[in-house]
């Protein structure tokens, strides 16, 4: 009477985990979530200043001759401009925003997730400084919505 009761068993195991299987729905049919946006970040944001904790220095933009402006749009792109001395550069791809982290994915292939505030027009990234080559410091980028 045991090896009929196992095989009961096993045999109602089997029925069960075929319903389950057969009744799971292919994720991949179905359209991924749009990434989520703060709509704060949406606009254009002017770089005011870089402070560094671990030096307790802050340095404006105009003392560093460079200006940083970042166009954040409501169709999940993005645009970097960064002017110096040595002329413009442009860095453009998608954003999304997740737990108080900015997540840009450039359109050369990379990633980067920057923990970031706002507050009404101020908004800080916190990213790194490069002080020289080879050289970077955690930072604070205090940047001005226009």
């Amino acid at each position: 009477m045991k090896n009929i009761s196992s095989k009961k068993l096993a045999l109602t195991v089997v029925i069960a985990l075929t319903i389950v299987f057969v009744n799971c729905k292919d994720d991949e049919s179905n359209p991924a979530a749009p990434p989520e946006q703060d709509s704060n970040l949406i606009g254009t944001w002017e770089l005011l200043e870089a402070y560094v904790p671990s030096m307790n220095i802050t340095v404006n933009a105009q003392d560093l001759g460079i200006s940083v402006t970042a166009s954040f749009l409501e169709n999940s792109n993005f645009e970097f401009s960064t002017t110096d001395s040595s002329g413009t550069e442009i860095e453009s791809g998608t954003w999304s925003t997740s737990n108080g982290s900015l997540t840009l994915k450039s359109d050369d292939g990379t990633d980067e997730v920057i923990p970031y505030t706002i507050d009404g027009n101020v908004g800080i990234l916190k990213s790194t400084y490069e002080i020289q080559p080879g050289f970077e410091v955690p930072a604070d980028f205090k940047f001005i919505k226009q």
